[in-house]
């Protein structure tokens, strides 16, 4: 993405929790934080994982959004609330890279998130390889 379009921002928020309220608060973290730093909603969504694996329909939705264009930024509270598996979370990050699209991170630095899971330097020789940008700003 480059640095001076505007940023467009899908809210996705995830929880295992079994009660509705822990998701809807993560979400309300996250509006908070997309006032903070104003940047402009395209949408959002959230999945409740629990005990019954769901069909993620939320992440479908904001894979969606940054296909079609609608969004072309990603804002979650961590990284691992795009999945707290290595090879998912890393397929996400590669569907954002593919599309120009970038995450953010209410909480964290995504970079140093990244490093610290040993998803950076994937992505960087990806980037390198096939001449694609980062999914970080």
């Amino acid at each position: 993405m480059n640095k001076g379009n505007k940023i467009s921002v899908w809210l996705y928020a995830r929880s295992g929790s079994p009660h509705p309220s822990a998701v809807i608060f993560k979400m309300r973290e996250l509006v908070e934080e997309v006032d903070h730093r104003g940047y402009c909603v395209a949408g959002a969504s959230q999945d409740q994982t629990g005990r019954r694996r769901g069909h993620d329909t939320g992440l479908s939705e904001m894979c969606r959004a940054i296909r079609t264009g609608s969004a072309n930024a990603v804002l979650v509270k961590s990284v691992s609330q795009l999945s707290t598996h290595h090879k998912t979370a890393l397929c996400i990050l590669q569907f954002l890279q593919d599309h120009g699209a970038v995450l953010l991170c209410a909480e964290s630095d995504v970079r140093y998130e990244l490093y610290i899971r040993g998803l950076e330097q994937p992505l960087r020789r990806r980037a390198l390889k096939r001449g694609c940008g980062l999914p970080w700003l």
